[in-house]
């Protein structure tokens, strides 16, 4: 399955995210999310990144990018380019 929020401008995917982390904040549910934007996902509790089907990292952002020579550290930094 895509992103629903793939083709959709960055505004409106701010808006999106920010009303799927208040549902589940209020209801004390956890969240999947599947993403294309680095930045829907930085301020998440936990990150997995895969590839083809195995996991390459799992773990808090802040931990992912302390990591300078991890994939999802690689990814932020194109990301930024």
């Amino acid at each position: 399955m895509s992103q629903a929020t793939s083709s959709v401008d960055a505004d409106t995917d701010q808006h999106v995210q920010a009303t799927l982390r208040s549902a589940a904040v209020s209801s004390s549910r956890t969240v999947i999310t599947i993403a294309h934007r680095l930045e829907t996902i930085m301020d998440y509790d936990k990150i997995l990144l895969l590839s083809e089907g195995s996991v390459l990292e799992f773990g808090t952002p802040e931990t992912l990018l302390e990591d300078t020579s991890g994939a999802f550290s690689d990814l932020c930094r194109g990301a930024r380019q």
